[in-house]
């Protein structure tokens, strides 16, 4: 996710995240880049986050998922296509 669709979640603007955060997007990027959380877990930084920022639990998660989607590359290559599932009609059905 580049850093523009990071700003643009939806109903997560710049305005809304600082508001209830004080921080914006990109400065919440900065920050975790900061603290090395690309080499962090995910509980690491969340615990990070709990210990230095007065956030709520769930501003915690949702700063956290938000940055490790920012900052996790997109697989390359073909997505694996799914079955499709069989037709009602045969499934369980005998031949006669």
């Amino acid at each position: 996710m580049t850093m523009k669709k990071l700003q643009n979640l939806p109903g997560f603007s710049d305005h809304a995240v600082q508001t209830k955060t004080g921080k914006t997007w990109a400065e919440w990027v900065k920050t975790l880049d900061a603290i090395g959380a690309r080499r962090m877990s995910h509980k690491e930084t969340v615990a990070h986050l709990r210990s230095h920022y007065l956030l709520t639990r769930w501003w915690q998660q949702r700063i956290t998922i938000a940055y490790e989607q920012a900052r996790t590359a997109p697989k390359k290559g073909p997505v694996p296509r799914r079955p499709s599932p069989r037709p009602a009609s045969s499934q369980g059905a005998k031949s006669r």
